[in-house]
């Protein structure tokens, strides 16, 4: 904003300049109204062109000196425009995925807008887990328990400002799952059985076996989510696990075949 003044004696020229012109105008009206009366018009047509002059020069005369009435005062500085300041930081948060059984995988990415300097990034996943303050605007997250999370990103710029965003993350409870190293091995061969699906902490894998006969039968427990089968009968084996971990006590597995051969006799020589 600029400060300024109004000059007094500036201000009395205009009025004067005015009051020239009004005067003028109306002398004129005056001549052109008795020559009306007496029937002359030749000096009143002539005058028109001087009074239009004159009201010309009036008019640049008063224009100039208004303008020069307004001057800033003289030794009081003008301040400089003042710099609108950039806006608080935003933040937009994409999650994927949201849904899913645990162990979950989880990555997100931050978009920031606005904010001054530097931006940096914080981020909670809700479990007790938290990432940052970092600059990076990434982070991934393993989710291995079950339940409903969530997941704030926050981000603040050199002049303290924040802005945060929420996301929910739901951990479903997984369906255990058994899988075999083979489909067909021979007596004294074996197979690797692995289970997955367990919601840690997992404390117990019970493993179910039924013989070729239709016997069926518990044929160990185990701490770890494998199992060693070898049985000596031949023929098609089937194998489950249940699973005792923080989802709930032996919750079954599919179930899965494997044949098992007699081994090649070797021809006498």
């Amino acid at each position: 904003m600029q400060i300024a003044k109004v000059n007094l004696q500036m201000l009395g020229g205009i009025t004067m300049a005015s009051s020239v012109v009004a005067r003028a105008v109306s002398g004129f009206v005056r001549r052109r109204d008795r020559a009306a009366t007496e029937g002359r018009t030749t000096r009143v047509r002539a005058g028109r062109p001087r009074l239009a002059a004159l009201c010309i020069a009036t008019l640049a005369v008063t224009a100039t000196t208004a303008i020069a009435a307004c001057e800033p005062y003289p030794g009081i500085p003008i301040p400089p425009p003042t710099q609108s300041q950039p806006g608080p930081p935003g933040i937009k948060l994409f999650v994927s995925p949201t849904t899913g059984p645990a162990p979950l995988k989880v990555g997100l990415t931050a978009v920031a807008s606005g904010g001054t300097g530097t931006l940096t990034f914080r981020f909670d996943f809700g479990d007790g887990t938290v990432v940052g303050p970092q600059s990076g605007a990434q982070a991934t997250h393993l989710y291995t328990t079950v339940g409903t999370f969530h997941l704030t990103g926050t981000v603040t710029d050199s002049a303290g400002r924040s802005a945060s965003e929420t996301h929910s993350v739901t951990v479903s409870v997984p369906t255990p799952h058994i899988s075999a190293s083979a489909t067909t091995a021979q007596i004294g061969q074996g197979v690797t059985l692995t289970a997955t699906g367990a919601v840690a902490p997992a404390s117990d894998y019970t493993w179910n076996a039924t013989n070729p006969n239709g016997l069926s039968f518990r044929v160990d427990d185990t701490t770890t989510p494998t199992y060693f089968a070898n049985p000596a009968l031949a023929g098609v084996w089937t194998f489950s696990v249940d699973i005792t971990d923080a989802a709930g006590a032996y919750r079954p597995s599919n179930k899965i075949q494997v044949t098992f051969t007699a081994p090649t006799s070797t021809p006498a020589s």
